[in-house]
């Protein structure tokens, strides 16, 4: 399967506009004729592009023209299009020949020079469609169901649920890089420590409320236990902080779920005030192992699920068990925590509202990290972080262990995979092998089960010289609404870095930077002034000396000697 051909009337900024996706051939549809036409190119070769890969589109424009319109519009509409409210048409080609995904409010369905089958408003079922952006958005996209949103701020407006996303992500990230050859086929720097930031208490407003009831009871019990762990060494502190977020966490939702229905107070909590009480006379170093035990004996106590009391009764049994595994967890963790090295950052500030520990990402520490992640997966318990990288290696690793999660788990035999500027926080170095490492990462990911089309936006010249010009599309603030294929004039792939930037890229007007071509400007002007001190033609040729270009540098200096 391969998409072929979009064409809108009216999408935000885009109007009667045709996008052509097929390096092969080019479609045009005339709205005044209401017929479609379609014109062959010459085709690349079978291999060009790796077995997985159907077909490259790639999308190059200055800002404000609608390059993330046009990918957001058609992922929406391969899924969505039912729910269309302007006219638009979508040319796909599979087994069975052209398909036309197409809504005329209006007219009636275009005339065709080839043979089309026609279908109104529906979306592709069989087809599995993946967007990512690295441009931050403040809009809601709203792709609709179907489509797969693995952008970085593709988060739930709710704090707590964009947490459990960025846990969800991270794990991912570490699954990535363990999977060993498709981390390292990367080339990405393996991270030295990962950050573990702990919330000092519960983050939930409405929890910080409650009076009360062993939740009212341990948040004043926790803020004397982490006065007195200050000083204890950095493992036995993690483990403590962990163990008095995760209380945090099942009581508030023994409060939130449970209130009005139980008396939690005179249930299997009656002796949690005593038990409090007694941790003050436990070591501090000893403190997270009794919480961890009397949990342990709650638990084993509790009546079945679906009985009329105790804090736990409107639990069900899959629940419960969760959280005998969850504890007995916590309880391996104490004979296991010394194994690894672990640090407190900033030990030294006092009343910050979470605390963070750094922990060595060796091998020995990786599963240990993997499991921790899974086994409290959605209790919004703490959060992880990279170190050691680069904000671009971050970057790279998210992008690339997101696309993999999600190729890996998909059983569709098509997938339509549109990035938004890919490439937009790389190195220059990483931007030379960001389209190699991606279908890389997507043939060992895919594999042979199906075929992968690609659509991406670019501002780099350097995925300009990946792609030969029959892959583009360039768009302009003045195209003509009539313009049939926006193709570049000149050969890409391969090209001259220098000449790509000064086409397609519309930096055609500085042959170096701004800053540079002023201040240029200003020491050929010094240069021609005379009389000229000693002085001053001292300091004009320390200026000079700066200018990289040889033949600017020699210029000027001829008006020095004349």
């Amino acid at each position: 399967m391969k998409i072929c051909f979009l064409w809108v009337e009216k999408f935000r900024n885009l109007k009667k506009f045709n996008l052509n996706l097929d390096s092969g051939q080019t479609f045009f549809y005339d709205p005044q004729k209401n017929a479609i036409s379609r014109k062959a190119l010459d085709s690349l070769p079978e291999d060009f592009f790796p077995s997985v890969i159907s077909d490259v589109a790639a999308i190059v424009g200055p800002n404000g023209v609608g390059k993330s319109n046009v990918l957001e519009l058609l992922c929406k509409l391969l899924k969505n299009g039912s729910s269309a409210k302007f006219d638009y048409l979508i040319i796909y080609q599979n087994e069975d020949g052209y398909q036309c995904l197409c809504n005329f409010h209006k007219g009636q369905r275009p005339e065709c020079e080839f043979k089309m089958n026609f279908y109104d408003n529906v979306g592709i079922e069989d087809l599995e469609v993946m967007f990512y952006s690295n441009v931050f958005s403040d809009r809601d996209r709203a792709l609709g169901s179907g489509v797969v949103d693995l952008s970085p701020d593709a988060f739930s407006k709710g704090r707590l649920q964009n947490e459990d996303r960025r846990t969800e992500d991270f794990l991912k990230q570490i699954l990535f890089v363990n999977s060993n050859s498709g981390f390292k086929q990367t080339g990405i720097e393996l991270p030295s420590h990962v950050s573990i930031n702990i919330a000092r208490g519960p983050k939930d407003p409405g929890i910080s409320r409650v009076t009360g009831g062993p939740l009212s009871l341990f948040r004043t019990a926790s803020t004397r236990i982490r006065e007195r762990i200050r000083r204890i060494d950095p493992n036995r502190k993690f483990l403590t902080f962990l163990t008095l977020i995760f209380y945090f966490r099942v009581l508030s939702s023994i409060k939130l779920e449970a209130d009005h229905i139980i008396d939690i107070e005179k249930t299997s909590f009656s002796g949690f005030e005593e038990f409090l009480f007694r941790l003050e006379e436990v070591p501090p170093g000893g403190i997270s192992e009794k919480l961890v035990e009397y949990f342990e004996g709650l638990i084993k106590h509790l009546p079945k699920a679906g009985s009329h009391s105790g804090p736990f009764s409107h639990l069900k049994d899959s629940s419960l068990r969760n959280l005998h595994e969850k504890i007995k967890y916590l309880k391996k963790l104490h004979s296991e925590i010394f194994r690894f090295d672990i640090e407190e950052e900033d030990a030294d500030f006092r009343n910050m509202s979470s605390v963070t520990f750094k922990i060595a990402f060796e091998p020995h520490s990786r599963e240990y990290l993997i499991e921790l992640l899974e086994r409290f997966q959605g209790m919004q318990m703490f959060s992880m972080n990279w170190e050691g990288i680069s904000s671009g290696q971050r970057a790279y690793l998210s992008l690339f262990s997101l696309i993999s999660a999600q190729l890996t788990k998909t059983d569709r035999k098509f997938v339509f995979l549109a990035i938004d500027e890919g490439d937009l926080y790389l190195h220059p170095m990483w931007q030379v092998e960001f389209f190699n490492r991606l279908l890389d990462v997507v043939q060992r990911a895919y594999g042979k089960r199906g075929k992968c089309q690609l659509l991406l936006t670019t501002h780099s010249p350097f995925l300009l010289a990946d792609l030969p010009r029959q892959n583009f599309t360039v768009l302009s603030m003045n195209r003509p609404e009539k313009e049939e294929q926006s193709m570049l004039k000149q050969e890409t792939f391969g090209g001259n870095l220098y000449d790509l930037y000064a086409g397609p890229l519309f930096i055609n007007t500085l042959g170096t930077s701004a800053f540079a071509q002023e201040k240029i400007k200003v020491i050929a002007e010094k240069a021609k002034v005379r009389p000229m001190s000693t002085a001053q033609k001292s300091k004009i040729l320390r200026e000079i000396d700066l200018i990289g270009d040889e033949i600017v540098k020699k210029l000027i200096l001829r008006n020095i000697n004349d």
